[in-house]
């Protein structure tokens, strides 16, 4: 298949990708380094360990799988769009960052899908919630972006993060704890709010500090 080229309707230079090309790097030259890398990550991290981030010994991550799909896709000749592009190339970018050998290209190869992935979780399990929940949120989210992107993959694979998800019900050990660090009583969903960011400012002293291993 020839060279892709695709125009987003508004002004600005197109996006293009070369499908055959890039199968077969992806494939055969790079998606090996960054799955074992991927399986690499998986080991050492304290906090994210899904396979849908990391894959598995038998599977490719969700991001490289997709990419590898789409690309298959094109190659069978069906059309995609100016999104679904841009999406793919930021998914073969990520797959490159992985196999690189230096630390400082794959110690961010992650963040920006974690990072969305974090705040859309965020949002999620807030929208209900007090405005002290919300507030709590978002500066959770203003601090995140102040951190630089190894910084932010160095929090989601830290022991200080913890899915959004497994942050809920009533566990009144944590509401003690909470409120009685924070100075008043909490209800249970500020209490979890509050115990994450008390884990960020946790993380926050070790940059603070200069620790170069930030998930120890």
């Amino acid at each position: 298949m020839a060279k892709l080229e695709i125009r987003s309707g508004r002004r600005g230079r197109p996006l293009s990708i070369d499908p055959e090309k890039e199968l077969h790097d992806l494939v055969f030259e790079y998606g090996k380094k960054a799955h074992a890398r991927l399986r690499e990550l998986a080991k050492g991290s304290s906090g994210v360990r899904d396979i849908a981030t990391f894959g598995s010994e038998t599977e490719w991550s969700k991001v490289m799988e997709s990419a590898k799909d789409v690309l298959v896709d094109l190659q069978e000749g069906q059309s995609i769009n100016y999104e679904t592009l841009k999406e793919l190339k930021q998914n073969l970018r990520t797959a490159r960052e992985l196999a690189s050998k230096q630390e400082r290209v794959y110690g961010r190869a992650l963040e920006k899908q974690l990072t969305e992935e974090y705040f859309s979780q965020l949002d999620y399990f807030a929208k209900n919630e007090s405005a002290n929940v919300r507030a709590s949120n978002e500066r959770l989210k203003q601090r995140l972006r102040q951190m630089t992107p190894r910084e932010r993959q160095a929090f989601f694979l830290s022991r200080r993060y913890q899915d959004p998800a497994t942050m809920g019900g009533r566990y009144e050990p944590v509401r003690a704890w909470a409120s009685n660090n924070a100075g008043r009583q909490l209800t249970m969903p500020e209490a979890w709010a509050y115990v994450r960011e008390s884990n960020l400012q946790s993380f926050d002293a070790l940059i603070a500090k200069g620790k170069k291993n930030f998930m120890s």
